[in-house]
């Protein structure tokens, strides 16, 4: 039951973990405490000699943190504890061997005492900023406030004198001290913090984190004492837990007409000598070629048609800047003269390399209109260095200025900076790829040719034939079993995939494989292929069985005229499914194009951040803004049908796919690749 749990709750740490991407844990406090304080504070001790006492003892204490990064390898530890501990404060004084009586006037004091009760509960709040040394290990200062709950007992005074006429006299008194009117607890602490890359049941991680810390602790109504500590905190926390993401479908592509010859039906059989298990299953497979709602079978081998086609894609009017600098980063491209820059080279670039030509592009588009005038909005994402630091959004867009107009000689009249904190739209600043897009410089024009779209040259496949259909014979009908398909390249181990897992039962004569789904870009060159099929009985492993079946596959280029284009939309902004007046005069641009179309596909991506269930339902929320849009403002409704049903002559199918994170169509590891993510394709088939 105490192991249920105890998994039970480190599973929901995990949750919290993955909810709000912070280390989040809890931990076990000791220490060695040392208190020292004079005792003349107490109103009823009055001397001019000090009666230091001290008292020591060791501490316990629980709590929890959460650990938020702010910059890089810098981190915000924020610890919540309890703590107790108890000790007496005691002090000791002896002038014995300097007493004289001949000397005494009056009164000499020869011993002194006290002796302070103290007993201490309290609630303490420790933030401190962190910085990771190495893997694993921290260094870490701060700050600790703590209130105290516990009263002093009492305060025990003794003394000894010698009074002139009287001789020796003794008393001992014993007050009654009352709390502090503040009664807390103040120290500076330094540390620091190793986690041991260990997990432990795959659910947690163990930390250490020796500490020393000084300061002060209001003790009693009048007693504030000096307090030094050296202690340990022992840490436990969730290791994050992320499932596994399984390859899902391809985009269907509208099929190209079928150009090979179609020759007659060929079966091919599976000869692999097996030894002859107590079950067997036979695999045939032939392919299968779909048009007009038929069927017709063909040889299994794959051709792959490559067909050229129009792509249009916005111009992204942000530049993005590295951490608390000013200077333009180098995979933006940056020439000496307008000389070395063809705008036509554009066309058989990637949208990455389109927009890294984005000083040139703007630059050249200026030159192209001189009427037209640009603003430029610094922009800096408010941690660290760069909080509150105005004038370092102002120097980056002054960069893009300088360049404009030294290599493009576009005159600074034309050119308008200004500079703000965080973007009018900014991504999330609490985590470090939100803070990466923010530490930007945003372009506006008064003229729109000058942030318009590009038109690139892409490529899209389409397979004959369309599927790959699978018959099974088994000799047997009361055992289920386990299907396992996994597709790879015997000229590349590297490359396999998973495709099927699944039970069977009862026994199935055929199943099909879409191709379109199959083959991702890692498989398009490969001249070879294999399908594995693996056949796993649970209740007798004996009769497993491994089926190997090699597919030839041929690449061609289609030389018909292109019916296809796909528009990008511009990036939805972050964590939004919200059509943006930029994107719907992006779609108004295309209206002709889109409104003739004989079928529409949409497919919705998103950034990875976030979980990819969350990304998953964003990236479909966003399809589904964009084909609203166009049922409203594009098409008649009644010309809209389902990709299910019937199409006539005057209809418009339109397929929808999310996609989320799952199938990157850039590089997430750079502020541009995610913000491209967050878009809607649209392909159109005229």
């Amino acid at each position: 039951m105490v192991r249920r749990f105890a998994i039970a709750f480190c599973v929901f740490l995990c949750t919290i973990n993955y909810t709000f991407g912070q280390k989040f844990g809890f931990f076990l406090n000791s220490g060695l405490i040392r208190l020292e304080g004079d005792f003349r504070q107490f109103k009823t001790i009055q001397d001019s000699i000090p009666l230091i006492g001290s008292g020591s003892s060791i501490s316990f204490g629980i709590g929890t943190f959460l650990q938020v990064p702010l910059i890089r390898n810098i981190y915000l530890n924020n610890n919540f504890s309890i703590r107790y501990f108890s000790t007496n404060i005691e002090a000791n004084r002896n002038l014995s061997a300097r007493f004289d009586s001949n000397l005494v006037s009056n009164k000499f004091i020869l011993e002194m005492s006290g002796n302070l009760n103290y007993k201490s509960f309290q609630v303490s709040y420790f933030p401190s900023l962190q910085f990771q040394i190495a893997k694993n290990f921290f260094a870490n200062a701060g700050i600790s406030i703590g209130y105290e709950f516990f009263t002093p007992k009492n305060l025990i005074y003794y003394e000894k004198s010698y009074i002139k006429g009287l001789d020796f006299v003794s008393s001992t008194q014993e007050f009654t001290e009352g709390k502090h009117q503040f009664p807390i607890i103040f120290t500076f602490d330094i540390g620091a913090n190793y986690t041991i890359p260990l997990n432990f049941f795959g659910l947690f991680r163990f930390g250490i984190a020796p500490y020393f810390s000084f300061g002060f602790v209001n003790v009693a109504k009048d007693f504030v004492a000096d307090v030094t500590n050296l202690g340990v905190n022992f840490y436990i926390y969730p290791e994050r837990i992320r499932q596994k993401r399984q390859p899902i479908e391809q985009i269907p592509l509208p099929p190209v007409e079928d150009l090979l010859p179609k020759p007659p039906l060929v079966i091919y059989q599976d000869t692999t000598p097996i030894s002859k298990p107590l079950e067997t299953i036979t695999v045939d497979f032939v392919g299968i070629f779909r048009e007009d709602g038929k069927e017709r079978f063909v040889p299994a081998e794959v051709s792959i048609i490559d067909q050229m086609y129009d792509a249009n894609v916005p111009l992204l009017n942000y530049i993005f800047f590295d951490y608390a600098t000013s200077e333009i980063p180098r995979r933006y491209n940056k020439i000496h003269s307008p000389t070395e820059f063809n705008i036509k080279s554009l066309v058989a670039k990637d949208i990455l390399d389109v927009h890294y030509d984005i000083l040139n592009i703007i630059g050249y588009r200026l030159r192209q209109k001189p009427n037209s005038t640009i603003t430029l909005v610094g922009c800096n994402s408010k941690i660290g260095e760069e909080l509150d630091n105005i004038e370092l959004s102002r120097k980056r867009a002054t960069e893009i200025a300088n360049y404009l107009a030294s290599v493009w000689e576009i005159e600074p009249r034309r050119i308008q900076i200004e500079a703000r904190g965080l973007p009018a739209h900014p991504s999330n600043p609490n985590v470090p790829e939100g803070s990466a897009e923010n530490q930007r410089v945003e372009i506006y024009s008064d003229d729109p040719e000058i942030l318009s779209h590009i038109t690139l040259v892409d490529t899209a496949y389409s397979f004959q034939p369309h599927s790959l259909r699978f018959y099974t014979k088994w000799n047997f009908t009361t055992k289920p079993i386990l299907l396992n398909i996994i597709i790879r390249s015997p000229l590349d181990t590297t490359k396999s995939m998973s495709l099927m897992s699944k039970t069977i039962y009862p026994p199935i004569d055929s199943f099909d494989i879409e191709l379109q789904s199959v083959f991702l870009k890692d498989f398009l060159n490969f001249p070879l292929i294999e399908f594995e099929l693996n056949f796993d009985f649970a209740e007798n492993q004996n009769s497993n069985q491994k089926k190997i079946i090699p597919i030839m596959v041929k690449r061609q280029i289609s030389i018909e005229k292109p019916r296809k284009n796909k528009i990008l939309l511009p990036p939805f902004d972050f964590n939004s499914s919200v059509l943006k007046q930029q994107q719907i005069d992006f779609i108004q641009i295309f209206k002709p194009t889109i409104s003739s179309a004989k079928e529409i596909t949409l497919v919705g991506y998103s950034d990875v951040i976030g979980s990819s269930d969350y990304n998953f339902s964003l990236a479909k929320a966003r399809v589904d803004a964009v084909e609203m849009y166009l049922k409203n403002a594009i098409f008649l409704p009644s010309k809209i049908v389902s990709s299910s049903n019937s199409q006539s002559n005057t209809s418009i199918i339109i397929n929808k796919k999310a996609i989320g994170e799952f199938d990157q169509i850039f590089d997430n590891k750079l502020p541009e690749g995610r913000f491209f993510s967050r878009t809607v394709e649209i392909f159109i088939d005229n």
